[in-house]
């Protein structure tokens, strides 16, 4: 995952959490100047825990699954005749 992709999913999280804020808390009775402040608090909470654990998850460019390179002096070959099974 890149970072730009990160930062798109941290903004997407967050225009989810201000949406569905202002919309639950207008439903449940709150003025539209109320509803809007908890929604900007609850996008700038959600938004930046989101990114902070995204960017904790990203791939930093190494693959664990490949094998750490060899150094072929330290190398030690396996005596003929017998195979791996």
């Amino acid at each position: 995952m890149s970072e730009l992709n990160t930062r798109k999913l941290a903004v997407a999280f967050a225009f989810v959490a201000f949406g569905l804020m202002v919309f639950g808390s207008v439903l449940n009775g709150s003025t539209f100047l109320t509803a809007l402040i908890r929604g900007f608090e609850a996008a700038l909470i959600f938004g930046i825990c989101s990114l902070l654990f995204l960017r904790y998850l990203i791939d930093d460019g190494s693959d664990s699954s490949e094998a750490p390179p060899v150094d072929p002096d330290t190398v030690e070959e396996a005596p003929a005749g017998k195979e791996k099974s």
